[in-house]
């Protein structure tokens, strides 16, 4: 009887580690080991409320405006530019914001409605309260040539993710392509990143 239970206790155990090791392999959060080694720098935002909420001007509900939101960050010596995205950490780190080419660090309210380079989706969860996460890259360089993307194409499509969809692989191996500078230089392109979150309410 003893053995029988033991036994027992051994696949319960085994069949736990599985789906932890399952579940800390998705694409549901944005922790990553490769940015721990990254320096990091501060970025503030007005459009967030005191009890950490985004306002209500950034989603794409009824009561919003899509507006992309604001953002401030110290210059980052040696960036050849920026590169933000926004991301639904509760849902699949949908994608919300990809902006990429920016050189300003203090970008308003609304920034990027007229921007080429930046494509945004306010929030819009559909129940229940969502987290949403604003990475802001420092580049050491623009990473790649534009001759290589198809004609008429958007640079954004060089830059992995796409808006509208969640990211269609884990997120250390976001951080890792947009890390590479070259075949040679399979890392060393973020100098530094900055992130901001907070949460978002449905509208019902």
């Amino acid at each position: 009887m003893n053995t029988r239970k033991t036994k027992l206790t051994i696949s319960i155990l085994l069949i736990m580690t599985i789906l932890i090791s399952v579940a800390s392999c998705g694409v549901g959060g944005s922790s990553s080991r490769k940015l721990s080694s990254i320096q990091s720098f501060k970025v503030s935002s007005t459009s967030i409320s005191g009890t950490e909420m985004w306002i209500d001007q950034i989603s794409n509900t009824s009561v919003g405006e899509n507006k992309t939101p604001q953002l401030s960050w110290s210059p980052v010596a040696g960036a050849e530019e920026y590169l933000i995205y926004m991301f639904d950490e509760t849902s699949d780190m949908f994608v919300h914001w990809k902006a990429i080419d920016v050189h300003e660090t203090s970008l308003p309210l609304g920034w990027g409605d007229s921007v080429q380079t930046s494509e945004y989706i306010g929030p819009y969860p559909p129940s229940g309260t969502h987290r949403y996460v604003i990475y802001v890259f420092a580049l050491k360089e623009r990473s790649f040539d534009e001759s290589t993307l198809p004609s008429g194409a958007p640079r954004s499509m060089y830059f992995p993710g796409s808006v509208g969809k969640p990211l269609e692989f884990d997120f250390d191996k976001f951080i890792s392509q947009i890390d590479r500078i070259s075949t040679d230089e399979p890392t060393g392109n973020i100098l530094a990143y900055g992130k901001i979150e907070g949460s978002f309410r449905a509208v019902s």
